[in-house]
């Protein structure tokens, strides 16, 4: 969980050429129908991704799918306000 769209996907890649990050459309109507979003992922680089609207890709259990190209090496995380009220 996330707060007001405050999730930034960061993509390491460690290969030595271009790559493509695929966010996988979810299983929740209706936002999922907008599909997949294919994005660039530059070569031995960090690629952060804000996501404008995080529910087209969410799923029922609250989780993203990412895709890969064969041969994508390197690390993936995420960063994110929290919702909790402290």
């Amino acid at each position: 969980a996330n707060k007001n769209n405050s999730l930034v996907i960061i993509v390491e890649n460690t290969a030595e050429s271009d790559m493509e990050v695929t966010f996988k459309a979810g299983d929740n109507y209706p936002n999922a129908k907008l599909g997949d979003l294919t994005l660039d992922c530059d070569a031995s680089s960090v690629n952060a991704y804000q996501l404008q609207d995080p529910s087209r890709f969410e799923n029922k259990d609250g989780s993203l799918n990412l895709d890969f190209k064969t041969g994508f090496t390197g690390n993936i995380y995420a960063i994110a306000k929290s919702v909790a009220i402290g």
